[in-house]
């Protein structure tokens, strides 16, 4: 069963971090509140392994 969930986490991760895309403008929206100076957060239902390489990309 472990090697079942660590082959579906594997998957999971890798679809992730290739095939999921940002909101329409919300890049742009984040940057703005960065550039004004608020604090923020990222809140997500996924495990940080899955949230994070995404939040760190660079514009294209």
């Amino acid at each position: 069963m472990e090697e079942l969930l660590d082959g579906k986490n594997r998957l999971y991760l890798r679809l992730a971090a290739t095939a999921t895309a940002v909101f329409p403008r919300m890049r742009e929206f984040v940057e703005l509140l960065h550039a004004a100076g608020h604090p923020m957060a990222v809140a997500s239902g996924s495990s940080r392994a899955a949230s994070e390489p995404r939040s760190r990309r660079r514009r294209p």
